[in-house]
């Protein structure tokens, strides 16, 4: 939420949890995010990876609801569905720690809709790579600034991509 909108997340509520499947809440659809601010600069923008910023009835807190005009991704943490024996990183690294068992397995989201469920986390990043790789080449041809926003759902990093 910071790092999107540039405010600290106890001023936009986010702070101090995280929203899990359950959640109702999302970041706030009166917060402005980076996105938001360079769309109607002309820039294609994009969102692939974990959200994290809540999903909300009918998906309303989604990146396309928040400036993004793709998005590719989970919308909550990888371990915050069933995970007995489940495999969280290729090849076959299992997931360990606090799963909410018996709760909704995660989804893969693509734009406003459910793609797969649930994910297949083996084949997770590849979709990523290409779903980024073919953003990236067709703002090229097209001559577009852009911005990708690709927080991973595997390690605590974000990267912002943005082209002028």
């Amino acid at each position: 939420a910071s790092l999107l909108t540039g405010r600290y997340q106890t001023r936009s509520g986010i702070f101090p949890g995280v929203f899990y499947p359950g959640s109702i809440g999302g970041l706030p659809l009166n917060e402005t995010t980076i996105a938001e601010v360079l769309k109607p600069l002309g820039y294609a923008t994009a969102a692939v990876g974990k959200w994290h910023l809540g999903y909300g009835a009918n998906g309303i807190f989604l990146p396309t609801k928040q400036g993004f005009d793709q998005y590719l991704g989970i919308p909550y943490s990888h371990d915050q569905g069933p995970c007995h024996n489940l495999t969280c990183f290729p090849p076959d690294v299992k997931c360990f720690g606090w799963c909410d068992i018996g709760v909704v397995t995660v989804p893969l989201v693509h734009n406003d809709s459910i793609k797969q469920q649930p994910v297949n986390f083996l084949d997770l990043e590849r979709a990523y790579r290409d779903f980024a790789t073919n953003f990236i080449i067709t703002s090229a041809k097209k001559k577009q600034p852009f911005f990708l926003y690709y927080p991973s759902h595997g390690v605590p990093w974000q990267v912002l991509l943005i082209r002028v």
